[in-house]
């Protein structure tokens, strides 16, 4: 045991270059420092020995070090690494060896201190490297894995020795000699390894493992495709390359091949002795096939293109020709080089110049498909008609046209309109000539008479009032001519429309005759309008008797007087589909409208008849029985009252006229009725089995019920409409027509079907007037009706 009271000890002791000091087993207390302690921890001799050994340790060692003290053994004990508290309250790490030493009259122990601080940093630096290094492997290996392309990782390094050794051998023309040894070749083959591949390699040759896959690349025979492929990477690798590009063809595991682009590179640690060969390989069958189909369809297109009647062409947003098709040489006289990068506006005629622009401009801000026509000028100087249909793309920021030269249309189209007004004319003047030729005659006679000196008083008063009467029907023919085109001087006035029609009635009640049966009811308390009165007397005594010939064995002739709102869709149904029949609204301004009906049962009218029943002397009825002016000045009139007059006929059914007047504002003015704001229908959901026999007023109305949110069933005709409810009696709602082919109308199916379903709700519709229907108790929805009186007239059905 070492005695500190032995002179070489303590020179020993004081000499030594690591920190040592002697502490009381009991006390802890510092008995001894030497000076590489004090120089080491940066107190003093009086500062140690007032202090203890726990005095250097911080706190949370303390409890540690007590019982480390307390179980020490005598002899030589290293107690491992420490941390220790020096003067200017860093830490630094120890190494600790101690043992027993006398001499101090006590138990006590000689420490000899070893700082370990730059060693314990470097293994930390260590640690913290290799951390760095495994998560770096392991990114590495995710990339590696989850890469979406095959990656295969190839070990050359023993080619690289057989390579090596041929040069050394004194083999310079690598390529000569291994094409005269292929079996060299083939140890090259096998001294190659794959070492890993990615997963989606396993994808790529249709395999379950990568063991698999390995395996096959390691045993396959490789076909003469392949050793070409090695041996073209071989001699560029040999020649001092670091990446290729390689295409080629893959063979699954299942047979089936893909084309693939190979692109393979030796990493920079990897260049001295090709220990590691990365390959990419992508799949690129679906990108070939898409670029073959691509090919193709450009090819078709382009044959289209050279082949098409139609010039086409793509411009910029300024104008600019970016291409242009063939065809204008032919059409033009200017080739598409003469066109490309010059401005369009070189062949438009000054005067379409804005237009044409202004709907370029529209095309390329609002997109979607814009057809212009305008005139174009050709090399020589012609004139040509175009029919252009243009489309912006915001991808390829280009418009794409085709134009097509309708020169020729356009002049036959102005021939045939040419001839359609001459006819017209013809038409009009011959029988403007006939009706006064007619009357100059009956005027001449008189005259001719009361020339005759045997002419007696009594025969010159009759001759004369002949004349005065042929003058007055000449005067009636030219105020209906002024009628028709709207150039008649008109007086008008407020009107009430119920009251004026009631006061003619006892007058056409005489006029028609017994065997015509006339009715009138209005279901507005009051219509005021603003109209000439003497002229809607003449429109309506001439509809009523155009009414009466259409009668000829008698009949009903019925007036009604209701209300209508027109919006801004105020079209017929061939043209929106937002109207349910085939009343002409067309070009009636949005507003409020009191609506006159007329309506017989008579004959009605075929299409070719009702589409030129407005133009003047057009008549069916046989020579002498009518002028043929008196429904043109009737649609005169309408047109100058800024109102219209609108038919619907059907053949053996009868025909109804719809005279629209504005409502006009002031004293006696009726409140107006009140226009649904909404249009969310009373019953979301609800069933309704549409019967309707016209397949246009069906698929309209069962197109509008379900945009109303209403599930719809439709029939044809009463008897198909009976069959589904006798299936199927489930409906909330039968929505039918009243007058239908087959046997079974409108009134006489809700009849049945109330006896099927005692709760269904029942509306009715026709065209025809409220009048016309006798009294069944069922409520009734007139033709033409809006959305808005649907929604109204279900809504109240529903109530009820």
């Amino acid at each position: 045991m070492a005695d500190h009271r032995d002179p070489l000890y303590r020179r020993m002791f004081e000499a030594h270059p690591d920190p040592m000091w002697v502490y009381d087993q009991e006390t802890m207390a510092f008995l001894a420092v030497n000076s590489a302690a004090i120089a080491h921890y940066g107190y003093s001799q009086e500062e140690f020995l007032a202090m203890t050994i726990k005095d250097i340790r911080p706190k949370d060692d303390i409890p540690n070090l007590e019982r480390v003290v307390r179980g020490v053994d005598p002899g030589l004990q290293q107690s491992g690494v420490w941390r220790h508290v020096v003067a200017d309250g860093g830490i630094i790490f120890v190494e600790i060896n101690s043992h027993a030493i006398e001499g101090f009259g006590r138990p006590a122990r000689v420490v000899i201190a070893r700082d370990v601080t730059e060693q314990k940093d470097l293994e930390a630096e260590r640690a913290r490297i290799y951390e760095r290094l495994r998560k770096t492997e392991e990114r590495y290996r995710d990339v590696f894995e989850e890469v979406p392309i095959s990656v295969w990782v190839e070990d050359w390094s023993d080619a690289k020795a057989i390579v090596d050794r041929l040069v050394e051998e004194g083999v310079t023309d690598l390529r000569a000699y291994l094409i005269e040894h292929p079996e060299v070749v083939s140890q090259l083959i096998d001294a190659t390894e794959v070492v890993d591949i990615s997963r989606a390699t396993l994808g790529l040759f249709k395999a379950d493992s990568k063991e698999a896959v390995i395996d096959n690349m390691r045993s396959h025979k490789i076909s003469e495709f392949e050793r070409q492929y090695f041996l073209k990477v071989l001699l560029a690798l040999a020649g001092g390359a670091t990446s290729f590009h390689h295409e080629g063809r893959v063979e699954a595991f299942d047979g089936s091949r893909a084309l693939v682009d190979s692109r393979a590179f030796l990493p920079p640690s990897a260049r001295k002795d090709w220990s590691r060969l990365l390959t990419l390989v992508i799949d690129v069958t679906d990108e070939r096939m898409t670029r073959e189909k691509l090919r193709e369809s450009e090819g078709r297109y382009r044959r289209i293109v050279e082949t098409s009647p139609d010039v086409v062409c793509r411009i910029d947003r300024s104008g600019t020709f970016l291409e242009v098709s063939e065809r204008a040489t032919s059409m033009w006289g200017y080739s598409p080089t003469d066109l490309i990068g010059t401005s369009s506006v070189l062949l438009v005629h000054p005067e379409d110049k804005d237009r044409t622009f202004e709907a370029i401009a529209s095309a390329i801000e609002e997109g979607g498909l814009v057809s212009l026509s305008n005139r174009n000028v050709t090399k020589d100087g012609e004139i040509k008609n175009m029919l252009w249909s243009a489309l912006w793309s915001d991808e390829d920021q280009t418009l794409f046209c085709t134009g097509r030269d309708v020169t020729e249309w356009v002049r036959a189209e102005a021939q045939v309109s040419r001839s359609q007004r001459l006819e017209a004319v013809g038409q009009l003047t011959g029988g403007v000539a006939h009706d006064f030729n007619n009357l100059l005659q009956a005027i001449n006679a008189s005259l001719d008479a009361i020339a005759d000196p045997s002419c007696d008083s009594a025969e010159r008063e009759a001759m004369l009032g002949q004349a005065f009467n042929a003058v007055w029907r000449g005067s009636e023919l030219t105020r209906q001519l002024l009628a028709f085109s709207r150039q008649q001087p008109l007086s008008p006035m407020p009107v009430q429309l119920i009251t004026f029609v009631e006061s003619l009635l006892p007058l056409m009640r005489r006029t028609l005759g017994e065997q015509v049966a006339i009715s009138f009811e209005s279901h507005v308390p009051e219509a005021q309008i603003f109209v000439d009165p003497a002229q809607l007397d003449s429109a309506i005594i001439n509809l009523a008797l155009n009414a009466r010939d259409a009668m000829p064995s008698g009949g009903h002739l019925r007036f009604a007087v209701d209300e209508a709102e027109i919006d801004d869709d105020g079209d017929s149904v061939e043209e929106t589909n937002n109207d349910l029949t085939p009343f002409d609204m067309h070009d009636l301004a949005p507003g409020s409208y009191f609506v006159l009906e007329v309506s017989d049962d008579g004959e009605g009218m075929a299409e070719a008849v009702r589409t030129r029943i407005f133009e003047p002397f057009f008549t069916t009825k046989e020579v002498g029985k009518g002028s043929g002016l008196g429904l043109s000045m009737v649609f005169g009139f309408m047109a100058q009252s800024k109102g219209k007059v609108s038919v619907y006929s059907e053949i053996g059914r009868g025909t109804t006229f719809r005279l629209y007047f504005r409502k006009h504002s002031g004293a006696m003015e009726a409140t107006p009725k009140r226009v649904r704001q909404s249009l969310e229908p009373s019953l979301r959901g609800a069933r309704v089995l549409v019967v309707e026999d016209n397949d246009v007023v069906r698929q309209a109305a069962v197109l509008q019920l379900k945009r109303l949110g209403y599930v719809v069933v439709e029939a044809a005709d009463g008897l198909g409409g009976l069959e589904i409810l006798k299936r199927d009696s489930a409906f909330d709602l039968l929505f039918s027509d009243v007058v239908m082919p087959g046997g079974l109308d409108g009134v006489g199916l809700a009849d049945e079907a109330l006896k099927i379903n005692p709760k269904m709700r029942i509306l009715l519709t026709s065209g025809f007037p409220h009048s016309q229907i006798d009294s069944h108790g069922y409520r009734l929805l007139s033709k033409p009706y809006r959305t808005n009186q649907l929604l109204e007239a279900l809504d109240r059905v529903m109530a009820e």
